[in-house]
């Protein structure tokens, strides 16, 4: 973006504060967490980890309510007239609101703009002028390595659905992961020995992976041939996986 689109939005009533490595706020940790399970594969920080690979040489600006709690956050830099955010955590559009005019209140120091933004963040939308130049980048990879133990920790939407999931899993690299997999009543059932396999969803790890993090969803997938099954049994398989994105902010 460049200096034309820094068009203040609505007046908020919060203030906005800023932070260094220096004074770091323990609120922004629960503001980071909070934000963090509207999304898959978010990496858990301590604050150890916010002091020595968070910060670098980014300035916090957390974004107060009206009642003085936290309600957002960017980590940002200007150098060179640029403003860089690197983290833009709106936990509702107040805040988002609010971390806006306080990026529009630097026009006078920057002629450029660069944000890191999730997928699903409707910031550029809500713009005067949302024609910006976007981009989607590729980041990290992700892989089950152990089903049972994922299949176990994962939280699954029990009550979107009442038939049996039954899961024929193969993985050419990891032979543990060569399982049938029965979902049903709360329960996950690993079955190890060969099973018949008429009835339930064909698929691979790399398949699974992709579901389970919520990068594509099963109906997708099926659509394309990289999962098999009848349609109910697809569509069970959709209802028990929550609608949940991938993404992540750290990079190490």
């Amino acid at each position: 973006m460049t200096k034309s689109d820094l068009i203040i939005k609505k007046q908020v009533n919060g203030t906005v504060k800023r932070f260094s490595k220096d004074n770091h706020p323990e609120e922004v940790e629960n503001l980071y967490e909070t934000f963090a399970e509207r999304f898959s594969g978010m990496l858990v920080r301590g604050r150890k980890w916010w002091l020595q690979a968070v910060y670098h040489d980014l300035t916090l600006a957390v974004y107060y309510d009206e009642n003085k709690t936290a309600a957002g956050y960017i980590l940002y830099k200007i150098e060179n007239s640029k403003m860089t955010v690197k983290e833009f955590v709106p936990l509702h559009n107040e805040a988002r609101n609010g971390l806006w005019n306080f990026i529009c209140q630097h026009d006078s120091m920057i002629k450029d703009l660069e944000m890191i933004l999730s997928e699903t963040e409707p910031l550029l939308y809500t713009l005067q002028e949302p024609r910006v130049k976007a981009e989607v980048t590729p980041y990290f990879m992700g892989r089950i390595v152990d089903v049972e133990q994922f299949f176990k920790q994962y939280e699954w939407n029990w009550n979107n659905e009442e038939k049996e999931v039954i899961l024929h899993i193969t993985d050419s690299f990891a032979p543990w992961n060569n399982v049938t997999v029965q979902l049903k009543n709360n329960e996950i059932t690993i079955v190890k020995e060969e099973t018949a396999k008429e009835n339930g969803i064909q698929i691979d790890i790399n398949a699974l992976s992709t579901i389970m993090f919520g990068y594509k969803r099963p109906l997708e997938l099926n659509e394309i041939d990289l999962i098999s099954g009848s349609e109910e049994e697809i569509r069970a398989f959709e209802n028990v996986v929550p609608v949940r994105k991938p993404f992540i902010y750290d990079f190490f």
